[in-house]
C-alpha cells in the first residue's frame, strides 16, 4: 500500500508527537510506530522534566546547562545542550497551555523538585528542577500529545516496522516497511521525513529501557549514508 503526505514522522513518542503535531499546523502528517503510538517508551518517564522555571527555589539556565554537559561526561553537544537549557522553561508551559496536568504547588504554580545531577549555582548545592505529574509525567504527556494530534488529524499507523529510507537524487522522499501483524508492504512518499525513534538502550545487556528501543532509527540514517 503506498500512502502521500506532506510530512511523515517515524516514532510516535513525545518527540515524535510534538513534531507531529507542530508541523501538522500546515501540513497533512502522519506517524508511523512500531508499536501502538501510547505504547512508546515515553510512556515510562515517571521522574519529570528538568526546566529553570525557579517555582521552589531561584534557578537559572546556565545551570541546568552545567548540569546537563556535566551528566553527560562532557559528551553532549554545547550548543545544542545551551538551546535545550535556554527553551525548557517555554516548553513545559507550552505543554501546560495543551492540558498536561503537572502537579501544583501551594501557590498554584507548577510545582519542582529534586532529580538526580540538579544542582544550583554549578554543583553547589541539589536543586528543585524537574516538573513532574505525580509519577506518570511521560504518560500524562503522551495521553495530551496523542489527543491533541487525533483532533488535528495526525493519521497514525501503528506497528509498523521501517526498513528503508526512499532518495531521489539524493533527496529523501519516502520510505518503505511493512506491517507488522499482515506483513502487508507499506510505502510512505512525503516531502519531509523526520526520525524520532528514541534511544537504543536494548542494544545493552543492561538497561531500563523498553523491549522497543532498539536504535532502528539510527540504523535507518547509517544505511542510508552508506547508500548515498
Amino acid at each position: 500500500m503506498i500512502h502521500e503526505y506532506d510530512v511523515v514522522v517515524v516514532g510516535g513518542g513525545i518527540a515524535g508527537l510534538y513534531t507531529a503535531l507542530t508541523a501538522a499546523e500546515q501540513c497533512r502528517v502522519a506517524v508511523v510506530s512500531k508499536v501502538h503510538v501510547t505504547r512508546s517508551h515515553s510512556v515510562a518517564a515517571q521522574g519529570g522534566i528538568a526546566a529553570s522555571l525557579g517555582n521552589e527555589e531561584e534557578d537559572h539556565w546556565e545551570w541546568h546547562m552545567y548540569d546537563t554537559v556535566k551528566g553527560s561526561d562532557y559528551l553532549a553537544d554545547q550548543d545544542a545542550t545551551e538551546i535545550l537549557a535556554k527553551e525548557a522553561p517555554n516548553a513545559i508551559i507550552a505543554l501546560e497551555h495543551m492540558g498536561v496536568p503537572f502537579t501544583r504547588n501551594a501557590q498554584g504554580k507548577i510545582e519542582q523538585r529534586r532529580f538526580g545531577g540538579h544542582t544550583r549555582n554549578y554543583g553547589e548545592a541539589p536543586a528543585k528542577r524537574a516538573c513532574y505529574v505525580s509519577d506518570r509525567t511521560g504518560r500524562a504527556i503522551m495521553d495530551t500529545l496523542y489527543d491533541r494530534c487525533i483532533a488535528k488529524g495526525v493519521d497514525m499507523y501503528n506497528e509498523v516496522f521501517i526498513l528503508k529510507l526512499l532518495f531521489s537524487s539524493n533527496h529523501c522522499c519516502g520510505m518503505a516497511g511493512y506491517d507488522i501483524a499482515t506483513c502487508e508492504p507499506q510505502v510512505f512518499h512525503a516531502k519531509a521525513i523526520v526520525l524520532a525513534t528514541g534511544g537504543c538502550g536494548k542494544i545493552y545487556k543492561t538497561t531500563s529501557n523498553g523491549f522497543a528501543s532498539t536504535g532502528d532509527g539510527f540504523a535507518l540514517a547509517h544505511d542510508s549514508l552508506i547508500r548515498c
